[in-house]
Parts: structure tokens; C-alpha cells; sequence
């Protein structure tokens, strides 16, 4: 921990938490708190390893710092971000009430590789999108999200057995929630359409049996898994208007599917309209 004064202020905490959160913690010797408090910091700062800076000012023998930052009682403890102090609190916390207290401003690895998860999954990167998340779950295998999202990556990558394992800790929380419920339905439309060799031989089928809800639904499924979004809503929507309980109301869980993976807001609500308009 660094001892700051007013000499090296500028430095050890204006400049360098312009990289790096900086925690600035105010003491003086007497303070018996401060001297409870002050391991607890310690450990935290070694646990976030490079993440956060912890500093310590003695405020009897710098009081023109404590002054400028409206120190008035001590330990007080004040966290500066880019230049500037972005939040404090004051007296002695418990441990997971500092950490709670660090987490918004501190960019952990899980959060990091979020990020660059997000940004891949956006532009198509599957197997970056994978690499990434899958450092998200060993950190935190309870982040449902982020698994949906692994789930979604491998199944555009064509690892579906892999998909599928990653997919089953979420089959409890998907009945509830459409966000988790998309990634299961395109791993499904995936593992369905497998077995069609191409486009025309899938069509030809269709046509043949234009009543036949089965036939039709590998179609749909198909056209997921190529994210042509619109045709396979097109053919969803056939199915669902003749037979809302075919497959467990399949057509229509895939459509609200569809919504939550195509990113495409006009798309959605042409289609909810179209949804809406077939069924009543």
C-alpha cells in the first residue's frame, strides 16, 4: 500500500486512477477502526490483483487533502476513477459490503470477457464469442445469460453436442424466460434440421405434403438455422394458425424465439402483428 501526501497526490492518484480505480483510504494512528479496517482493504486489493489501487493518507499529517475531499471523520475512504472521486463511504464495513461497494466501478476478468463476448456475438464471432464465455462460466457457472449466449455460440458453430450439455442446466429457468428459452429453440432447430441436405430437397417436401405440420416444421427449422428469420416465421405462423397445439404450441413458442434472437425490432413487430393476426 502507498502512503500518499500532498507531493505525490497528483500522481500516485489523480494520474493513476486515470488507468486503474484508485481507493484512497484517510487514517490517522490513533484510529483504532482505521486499524480494522485497513487489512480488509489489503486483502481485497490482492484478491482484484491489479484491478484497483489502494493508497492510504494519513489525514493529521495531510489535512489539506482530507479537507479538499470533505473528509470530516475517519476511516474514510474515497475511490477516484478517471481523474476524479466517483464514490466513498465512511467508517468500517464488512467485507462483502466494500467488495459490493468496489464491483460497479472495478472491471473484473468475467467482466472483461463479457464485454468481449457481447461484441462478438454481435459481429458474428462465434468462436471468439465461445472462447470468451466459456471463462465466464468457470468463473461463475450460475450466469445464465452468459450461458445462453455459450449455448447460442456453439450452436452457430455447429457443436451441438456441446451445445446441448451446455444448454441443460438452464431447461428449468427456459420455461419462464424467453431470453433463455431462444437459445434452447435454435439449438433445437439446429439439431432438426441436420438431416436436411439442402433447401430444395426440404421445399420439394413441402410441397408434396402442404398439410403436414412435421414436414413443415423441419422447413421453418431449417430456415433458422440459416437466420432467414422472415421465411421461417412465415411457415411458423402457417402451422400455428392451423394447429396451436401441434408439438406443445411449437410454432408459436419459435416465433417468440425468432423475437428474441433476430435483433431486428421492425422484423418483430411486423411479425407480432402477423402472430396476432393468424391466431385470433
Amino acid at each position: 500500500m502507498i502512503e500518499v501526501t500532498r507531493q505525490n497526490f497528483q500522481v500516485a492518484v489523480i494520474a493513476a486512477s486515470e488507468h486503474v480505480p484508485v481507493l484512497v483510504e484517510f487514517w490517522a494512528p490513533w484510529c483504532a477502526p482505521c486499524r480494522a479496517l485497513t487489512p480488509v482493504l489489503e486483502r481485497i486489493e490482492h484478491d482484484l490483483a491489479g484491478m484497483v489501487t489502494l493508497v492510504k493518507v494519513n489525514s493529521d499529517d495531510n489535512p489539506e487533502i482530507a479537507a479538499a475531499l470533505g473528509v470530516r471523520g475517519i476511516p474514510n475512504v474515497v475511490l477516484f476513477k478517471d481523474g476524479k472521486p466517483v464514490d466513498r463511504f465512511v467508517g468500517v464495513l464488512p467485507e462483502a459490503q466494500i467488495r459490493a461497494f468496489l464491483a460497479p466501478h472495478v472491471e473484473t476478468p468475467e467482466a472483461r470477457q463479457l464485454a468481449v463476448a457481447r461484441e462478438a456475438m454481435l459481429e458474428k464471432r462465434f468462436g471468439i464469442a465461445a472462447e470468451a464465455l466459456s471463462v465466464v462460466l468457470a468463473v461463475n457457472p450460475a450466469n445464465r445469460e452468459a450461458r445462453a449466449d455459450y449455448v447460442t455460440a456453439l450452436t452457430r458453430l455447429g457443436r451441438l453436442e456441446q451445445a446441448r450439455a451446455a444448454f441443460e442446466p438452464l431447461a428449468g429457468a427456459a420455461r419462464g424466460d424467453l431470453r433463455l428459452a431462444a437459445s434452447g429453440r435454435l439449438l433445437d432447430a439446429y439439431e432438426a434440421a441436420a438431416s436436411v441436405r439442402d433447401e430444395a430437397e426440404v421445399r420439394a417436401a413441402v410441397e408434396q405434403a402442404p398439410e403436414d405440420n412435421a414436414v413443415r416444421l423441419t422447413l421453418a427449422h431449417w430456415l433458422m438455422a440459416q437466420s432467414r428469420w422472415a421465411e421461417a416465421m412465415d411457415e411458423l405462423i402457417v402451422i400455428a394458425a392451423r394447429d396451436r397445439r401441434f408439438g406443445e404450441d411449437i410454432a408459436r413458442r419459435s416465433i417468440l424465439a425468432i423475437f428474441e434472437l433476430c435483433r431486428n425490432p421492425a422484423l418483430v413487430s411486423t411479425y407480432r402483428r402477423k402472430l396476432s393476426a393468424s391466431l385470433y
